[in-house]
């Protein structure tokens, strides 16, 4: 994530999570074992980067799941150049 950027992650439809910097993160309400987690963008940064959750559902299996994965990358508006 870009310096002064700001994003929020949600779980399961009620538990965000506002993320200011690169590495580990945690939600604040723990899942039980056996029940499933969700997580999704809530909101996009707001300076230039469009973010995705990778390996962002699944079911607790009796430990942490720490393979849930954010990767945010410069927004392009153009891609390619055109000529009128």
């Amino acid at each position: 994530m870009s310096t002064g950027n700001t994003i929020e992650l949600q779980n399961n439809s009620f538990d965000n999570l506002m993320i200011n910097s690169n590495g580990n993160f945690v939600f604040t309400i723990p899942i039980q074992d056996l029940n499933t987690y969700y997580v999704s963008i809530f909101q996009q940064p707001k300076i230039q980067q469009f973010c995705i959750v990778e390996n962002g559902e699944g079911i607790i299996m009796g430990k942490d799941y720490n393979s849930v994965n954010v990767i945010c990358k410069d927004d392009l508006i153009f891609n390619n150049s055109f000529d009128l």
